[in-house]
């Protein structure tokens, strides 16, 4: 049975690779017009009507990611003498 271990292909993935690999999908799906199709697989399934370009997933990727806050002060430990 073919791709019946999807899963499996993905599943080394971690870290970078991942997130590149989601990159990939994300651009595969909404951003590229297939020739077949004419449009965007995301387009032709109804989901959306406006073709998207990379800097709409940019600026949906910072909306989502976390702000900044301000660095957590360090505890200071006491300095030990004669050691």
């Amino acid at each position: 049975m073919v791709g019946a271990n999807v899963g499996s292909i993905t599943e080394p993935l971690c870290g970078r690779e991942s997130r590149q690999y989601d990159l990939y999908t994300v651009w595969y799906n909404w951003v590229r017009i297939h020739k077949t199709l004419k449009v965007t697989p995301v387009m032709a399934a109804g989901l959306t009507g406006s073709l998207m370009n990379m800097e709409d997933v940019v600026a949906l990727i910072d909306v989502a990611a976390p702000k900044p806050g301000r660095p957590k002060a360090y505890k200071k430990r006491p300095v030990q003498q004669g050691a």
